[in-house]
């Protein structure tokens, strides 16, 4: 997917990042004061390992990697897909906010990726007041937006979902090195075999990756884990996946889903 977003270098050690973390800070509430715009910057931390029973198996317990974040001084597992956080909320208060995202590389080098106008600001209308902000068609009320639904707002601007009339995507493009992928691009997993559209998110950049775990939370995680987690989810032997990238749009029935901008 050709969308333009800007990577710029940051060499961060521990007392600089901190100290960028301060002007951060002091310049989210100067600018609630004058009214300006401003950028909250999503740093991207430490692994760690989250378990989860099988809901398919019982027997089979879910081990997927994923990043902490920080924001604002503030550090988080994920985002609730349900409702939006209070203290993310109050970060977000005009409609020229941004969001940008910090990630080091594997020799230590941080990169800030900044999204697409229009990713980030879908993006930060989603987090900063919660998934109920996207609402479900008649046919499908009270259900919460999946992995797919969430990248369809982001990348499209669909924000009302349809059960009976699925959302489909093309993204022939088979990705073999991620090195090769423009951040912001999306990305799709797919069952090798069956073709079973499995798990959708956006590529960030550094390796790192964003995404909706179905009906729950956001999460950071590397783009090799995912493959890792989604070859082995529910299965008592590894399955084949294969990631692709492309253009997504909300399909031939276009009308049917409601947009934003």
């Amino acid at each position: 997917m050709n969308i333009s977003s800007t990577a710029n270098p940051l060499f961060l050690s521990r007392n600089t990042e901190n100290n960028r973390q301060r002007e951060n800070s002091d310049a989210i509430f100067a600018s609630k004061k004058t009214g300006h715009a401003k950028s909250v910057k999503v740093y991207i931390k430490e692994s760690f390992t989250h378990t989860d029973q099988s809901l398919i198996n019982p027997a089979i317990t879910n081990k997927i990697i994923l990043h902490s974040f920080e924001i604002a001084g503030r550090t988080y597992s994920c985002i609730c897909g349900e409702g939006a956080d209070e203290y993310i909320k109050s970060l977000f208060q005009d409609k020229d906010d941004e969001i940008s995202f910090v990630a080091k590389g594997q020799d230590g080098t941080a990169f800030e990726y900044r999204p697409p106008v229009a990713w980030g600001k879908r993006f930060v209308r989603w987090i900063s007041q919660g998934a109920s902000y996207c609402t479900t068609c008649e046919d499908s009320r009270g259900l919460q937006p999946s992995c797919h639904q969430f990248e369809h707002f982001l990348h499209c601007g669909v924000n009302k979902f349809s059960v009976k009339k699925v959302i489909t995507c093309y993204n022939e493009t088979i990705v073999n090195d991620i090195k090769t992928v423009k951040p912001f691009s999306y990305l799709n997993l797919s069952d090798t075999d069956t073709q079973e559209w499995i798990h959708s998110m956006t590529y960030i950049g550094s390796g790192f990756c964003i995404g909706k775990f179905g009906p729950g939370d956001i999460a950071i995680q590397t783009v090799e884990n995912s493959l890792l987690h989604w070859r082995n989810k529910d299965c008592e032997s590894p399955r084949s996946i294969t990631l692709r990238t492309g253009l997504l749009y909300a399909g031939s029935n276009f009308g049917t889903f409601c947009t934003i901008t």
